[in-house]
């Protein structure tokens, strides 16, 4: 269970220490201060981690039980026109783009050895396609993407940071909230659209906004980009509304927890690939018959072989575990086999969990491995994962 003595705590990842330059600042900025956020430097960015009156728990109960919106403005969203943009697309990422107008795509940008230098969302629109990526690798991201299209002249990559904004709306009451400020046309459309899908509305008097019901807490919800100049006021708005409100990226990383979802850096990186990672069912079989993409010979390698490290969801008796923490075989105490990658206190489930790699012959649900948390030896039970159900809307 869930110990009484172990509060939520800020992962380390989300260090607020500076980095020397001062935080870029998003267009919620100014909301953020206003409604009592406390702000902290990541990845570069000055964000809230939470919010004065709520906290990190009551965050995460408004996005379980009601709608919390999180402002993900720091992440890069990127735009690629040009006839030749999907097999380019399709020669920097797993991704197969052979897909409707509006539908959405997870997409790895891989190295030469199938690690994975980002995770991503692709979406095609009408003209053109819409990546957007991790705010921490957002610098290296667009340096590779424009070192490889050198040789795609028919290519053109757009940086959107000074006209868009974004920001997710999340939980079972989001789509209530979002519908009293659409046209009774826009809310209908959006009544009908499926998981993993976008469309282009009128959202609060504003034009030229998009949504896609997507999102990282496992519950039903939007990721929303709207024109920077106008994103603030949406945001307020909605958050003014019953049973809504914002939260931070503490409640936020939680949530990803929770719901078992990867998360760059820590579950998945160039030393961890998608594979490894529990990501095989974003390689379509298109893709995995025809390959294309950077790495793909290790990828297909693996593929045919088997990865011999696995992603496992861990339940921890006695007290949190956090990232890094050391792995050991229960009938070897002192033969270290693996690591958690992300850990901590799930609210919801009322448990110690976390998201392990370990070697392939240890990753048996059911099995228990021990966790090594400030000197004791605790047991981890592996898991099926998510560890809370997802909620997303499918037809």
């Amino acid at each position: 269970m869930l110990s009484s003595s172990a509060p939520l705590s800020l992962p380390a990842r989300m260090s607020s220490a500076p980095s020397g330059k001062p935080p870029k600042r998003t267009p919620m900025y100014d909301l953020h201060v206003k409604k009592g956020g406390k702000m902290i430097e990541f990845c570069g960015w000055s964000m809230p981690v939470q919010f004065e009156g709520m906290g990190v728990l009551k965050e995460i109960e408004l996005c379980r039980k009601g709608a919390a919106i999180f402002d993900i403005s720091h992440m890069g969203q990127i735009w690629i026109y040009g006839p030749g943009r999907s097999k380019f697309i399709e020669h920097v990422t797993t991704v197969d783009t052979d897909m409707e107008v509006g539908n959405i795509r997870y997409a790895v940008i891989t190295d030469a050895n199938g690690g994975a230098l980002d995770d991503s969302m692709l979406c095609r629109q009408p003209d053109h396609l819409c990546l957007v990526v991790n705010a921490a690798c957002y610098d290296g991201d667009i340096a590779h993407l424009r070192r490889e299209a050198r040789d795609w002249p028919n290519v053109v990559l757009r940086e959107c940071y000074d006209t868009h904004g974004m920001f997710i709306i999340q939980g079972p009451r989001a789509e209530e909230v979002v519908s009293r400020f659409l046209s009774a046309a826009d809310a209908a459309t959006l009544a009908r659209t499926p998981f993993m899908n976008r469309i282009s509305v009128t959202l609060c008097g504003v034009d030229g906004v998009t949504m896609s019901r997507s999102g990282y807490t496992g519950e039903d919800g939007f990721e929303i980009s709207a024109p920077r100049k106008e994103i603030s006021r949406i945001v307020e708005t909605l958050s003014n509304a019953p049973g809504c409100g914002l939260a931070g990226l503490g409640a936020r990383d939680t949530l990803r927890l929770e719901a078992a979802l990867t998360l760059y850096g820590n579950d998945m990186s160039r030393e961890i690939n998608f594979l490894e990672a529990g990501q095989s069912w974003a390689l379509s079989k298109r893709r995995r018959e025809e390959g294309g993409f950077i790495g793909a010979g290790e990828i297909l390698r693996q593929l045919r072989e088997g990865v011999k490290r696995k992603r496992v969801g861990l339940v921890i008796q006695g007290a949190p575990a956090r990232d890094h923490t050391p792995l050991f075989d229960p009938k070897d105490p002192k033969k270290q086999i693996g690591v958690i990658t992300s850990g901590g206190p799930s609210p919801t489930a009322g448990l110690n969990i976390g998201l392990g790699l370990v070697p392939t012959p240890y990753a048996k649900v059911g099995d228990t491995l021990l966790a090594q948390v400030r000197g004791k030896m605790l047991n981890a039970k592996i898991v099926k994962m998510p560890f809370v159900p997802h909620h997303y809307k499918k037809f």
